[in-house]
């Protein structure tokens, strides 16, 4: 799938595309996410960043064995790794993670705009294949709460480890999948 995202810093509209996640994505990550969220906190010592960075790495190389569950999703913007999502499907559809590279972090310099709709976007288009309506559950950290009302999830509980329970009902979903369609280029899913 292909959307247009915002470059805020140039203040230019730019290509991205949804893949699938391989062993050039693990590079893309150990060469550019962990470092940039090094450099951040170790060398620059931001009190005001805390972004939390997943062990991509590891969920992207076990998504890649196909006796594992998830499966995993890059977003690219030109050959830069702008966001990950992992989704799986079992009894109910999950999104199971997602991010957006740390330089895209609210408190930072908040580059590239676009790029978490895009996968949620992506994983409403999902489930209208799979034919669930459109209908996802996440388990949210408390920093991302806020993103997951404010597209229409709604919150349905507590799950361990202090995360939130939600849902993405079929009436939100197309709604939301309404809002976003102007920015699609290429609609197709993997």
């Amino acid at each position: 799938m292909k959307f247009i995202s915002y470059d805020s810093i140039v203040k230019i509209e730019i290509e991205t595309e949804i893949r699938n996640a391989d062993s050039d994505t693990i590079r893309d990550f150990s060469l550019t996410w962990d470092p940039y969220v090094d450099e951040k906190i170790l060398r620059e010592q931001d009190k005001d960043f805390n972004y939390r960075i997943f062990e991509w790495d590891r969920i992207i190389l076990m998504s890649l064995n196909i006796k594992y569950d998830d499966k995993c999703f890059a977003a690219y913007s030109g050959k830069r790794l702008d966001g990950l999502l992992s989704l799986r499907h079992q009894n109910n559809f999950y999104l199971d993670f997602l991010a957006t590279a740390p330089w895209n972090y609210y408190s930072s310099a908040s580059k590239m705009r676009r790029i978490g709709s895009g996968l949620v976007y992506f994983t409403i288009k999902t489930s209208l294949s799979l034919g669930l309506d459109g209908e996802f559950f996440l388990y949210a950290i408390r920093d991302a709460e806020k993103y997951c009302e404010m597209i229409g999830m709604v919150h349905t509980g507590h799950f361990k480890f202090g995360l939130g329970k939600y849902h993405m009902p079929k009436n939100k979903a197309a709604m939301f999948e309404r809002g976003f369609r102007k920015y699609i280029i290429d609609a197709s899913i993997m």
